[in-house]
């Protein structure tokens, strides 16, 4: 029974170190095509943010002194009307530009936020200048939604800042369409979180959107790898063991996260393990 015992332990170990391996690397693999999936979607809402910051009209309305006629509010509209029929993707929910007063000059009206969290998200986008800011919010309507906020700059000179536009995007965007075509195993989670840590969207509904993942513990880990240049490790995640993986994308200040539980990783040599009790136990028996 030694031998078996032995043999037995050690195949385990063996197995458990290989799948561990395999997985690790086979789960950096999706979220980078993840990511490069994610991408390609944003390139669709930066180019909208991009043809309103550089539209003659919004520049010419941002830029006109106080004194100087500047384009009317219809004129505005009919401008963004002809952007929209150039551009127009699918899971915008609201476009709103702000001058260097933080004035509203237009807003396209479907949904939006309370005035203050405009002032968080500015800061946010300016910390993030020149690129893009993506920033969590939940809307009036009470639907969760991804800002994607600009900074925008006079054409004539580009050091000179005039004002801000904002992407509304509907959230099923990435938690549904993008995040949920990737399945990791039972109990897995995907997860999108900004620099401070805060989940901006999830593969699975039960998680809180808006806040710190398991009281900010799995972000801490992450840090901690991120600083040794480790990007999948063993880590606690809500007092259980998981294999977690991720990607942090600088420029847009977001970071990628899946987060895989050890008890689907070992469901199968857990099978080797009570088969193995069962053979002892029947030699000891029979002995």
């Amino acid at each position: 029974m030694i031998p078996i015992i032995f043999i037995g332990f050690y195949s385990y170990t063996i197995y458990s170190k290989s799948i561990n391996n395999k997985l690790s690397k086979s789960t950096f693999q999706a979220l980078t095509l993840l990511n490069r999936t994610m991408l390609s979607e944003l390139n669709n809402y930066q180019y909208l943010a991009g043809s309103v910051s550089t539209n003659p009209i919004i520049q010419e309305r941002l830029t006109a002194a106080p004194n100087e006629p500047a384009p009317s509010n219809a004129t505005i509209n009919h401008a963004m009307d002809n952007v929209y029929r150039t551009i127009y993707p699918g899971y915008v929910q609201n476009v709103r530009i702000i001058d260097s007063k933080n004035e509203p000059i237009y807003e396209l009206g479907y949904d939006g936020i309370p005035n203050p969290k405009y002032g968080e998200i500015m800061k946010q986008v300016d910390l993030n200048a020149p690129y893009d800011s993506l920033n969590y919010v939940k809307s009036y309507r009470a639907s969760h939604t991804i800002v994607l906020g600009r900074k925008i700059f006079d054409q004539e000179d580009i050091g000179v800042p005039l004002g801000y536009v904002f992407v509304f995007i509907g959230g099923e965007l990435f938690s549904k369409v993008i995040l949920s075509s990737v399945d990791l195993g039972t109990g897995s989670n995907l997860l999108i979180m900004n620099r401070e840590g805060i989940v901006m969207s999830s593969n699975l509904k039960s998680t809180t959107l808006g806040e710190a993942y398991d009281k900010g513990q799995l972000f801490n880990q992450i840090k901690e790898q991120e600083s040794q240049k480790n990007h999948s490790f063993q880590g606690l995640v809500n007092g259980k063991m998981h294999q977690i993986s991720y990607i942090n994308n600088n420029q847009l200040g977001w970071y990628m996260i899946s987060t895989v539980p050890f008890s689907y990783i070992n469901s199968e040599t857990s099978k080797i393990t009570t088969g193995l009790l069962i053979v002892v136990s029947i030699m000891s028996f029979v002995s």
